[in-house]
Parts: C-alpha cells; structure tokens; sequence
C-alpha cells in the first residue's frame, strides 16, 4: 500500500480563524466561475448553503472575503488579499518541506552465485511488476546496510547470508521510477536456508548469467559490471603466476 503525506495550512489573525485549505479551494473556485449556480454544482452542494458559506467568511476586521449580487460572486478587495497570502503560505511552507525531506533512499542489493547461475527474484509489485531483479529493499532506521542486505535476501529468497564484500554504490538518479534510489550493492555467500520465494518477491529463481537476461531497474548493468570486474581479476591472476 502506498501512502502520501499532506497538511492544510490554516491562516489565522488576531486569534480567529480566517482561512483553511477547504475556504481556499472555494475561493479558488469563485476566481474561475462566478455564477452561484454552476459554482455550487462544481462544490457539489446548493447554492442556500453555498451563500450562507460566503457570507460567513470575513477577515479579521470583519469585512467580508466575498460580495454577492443576486446570482453572481466575487471576491472583494480583502478576498484578493487573503487567499493571496493563503496561497503564498503555503506554497512556501511546502517548498521547505521538500527542501528539507527530498534526500535519496538508501537501499541495498545482493549477489549471490549459485550453481552456474546468479540467484533473482521476480517482483510482486511495482515498480517492475513481474520481471526478475536481485533480491533487496530500502534500509530501515537503525540498521547497517550489511544488516539490511543480510535481512532483504533472508526474506525474498530464505537463503541465509553473509556479505563477503562491497561490490559497487549505485546512485544515477534516474535509476529507479519511483525516485532517486541509492543501492549498496554486496556479493553475498550462502550459509544456510532453502532458495524459496518471499516478501516482494512472487518468485525465485537461479539463472545463467551469460548471457543475461533483461533485469528490472539498472540489475543488469550491475551484473555485466560484477563479471567483468571478476573476469579481469581472474585474468591477472592467472598472468601472476
């Protein structure tokens, strides 16, 4: 399940409460369609409630935010100035709320070898619902990433685990639709369990890494990366001797 945060910024003067999110959205409403009829059809009440809504908003010397002249509405001059300063409140307040909370997530990836092949799971969800990917998952509070990698390949695949060693940091911003994602990614060894599926994951699975198939968000880059990486050192080992 996904969830959004939000607020409603209530702006008050002199103690009284002069606007909220939902008198905002009315005024709003009024700027584009004046006339009280087709305004309390788009409000979705009658117009007898809708008259006596504006008549009730004021500010905070008391003078009315709306005028009204038999079936058309409009905002006064303190209307203007209100629902201005409303707005420019809360389009700040937002701003800061971003600045403040718009940092990367850190996540984590696991590389397991396995009889030939490379161990994946196949997401339960989106984003790329349905296409393999190796298992992994978002760092809780409190966790270290080789806790959190240990844990993430634990529940999608019931292989128990070890980081062996830090393969590679990922952080290309565009790397995940979902937002900027940064993964540490860990060549895993196996110390127990049974590769059964779990968590996200709806299935899991050993496959041949050469070649590779096309793996959900930038897996296969980091694939390709590993067994390059692991060819060259094998190479230069053997040149050593």
């Amino acid at each position: 399940m996904g969830y959004d945060v939000g607020f409603e910024l209530v702006l008050r003067a002199r103690g009284k409460r002069i606007m909220d999110g939902s008198k905002a959205r009315a005024l709003r409403a009024l700027n584009k369609e004046g006339d009280l009829g087709e305004l309390a059809r788009l409000l979705r009440t009658d117009e007898t409630r809708l008259r006596r809504r504006f008549d009730r908003l004021k500010d905070e010397e008391g003078r009315p935010l709306v005028r009204i002249s038999r079936h058309i509405a409009y905002l006064t001059r303190e209307g203007e100035k209100v629902l201005d300063a409303y707005d420019n409140r809360a389009k700040f307040i937002l701003e800061q709320i971003e600045r403040r909370y718009r940092n990367p997530l850190l996540t984590v990836d696991g590389i397991i070898l396995r009889g030939g092949g490379v161990v994946v799971v196949k997401r339960g969800r989106p984003p790329f619902e349905g296409k393999l990917a190796l298992p992994g998952g978002i760092v809780e509070y409190g966790e270290t990433v080789e806790e959190a990698v240990v844990r993430e390949v634990k529940e999608e695949t019931g292989l128990t685990t070890r980081p062996e060693r830090l393969v590679s940091i990922r952080s290309r911003p565009d790397r995940d639709p979902r937002g900027h994602f940064v993964s540490a990614v860990f060549l895993m060894r196996v110390v127990g369990g049974r590769l059964r599926s779990g968590d996200d994951a709806s299935e899991v699975a050993v496959i041949p890494y050469d070649p590779l198939p096309d793996l959900a968000f930038d897996h296969t880059d980091i694939l390709r990366e590993f067994f390059a990486q692991k060819n060259a050192r094998h190479s230069q080992g053997r040149s050593n001797r």
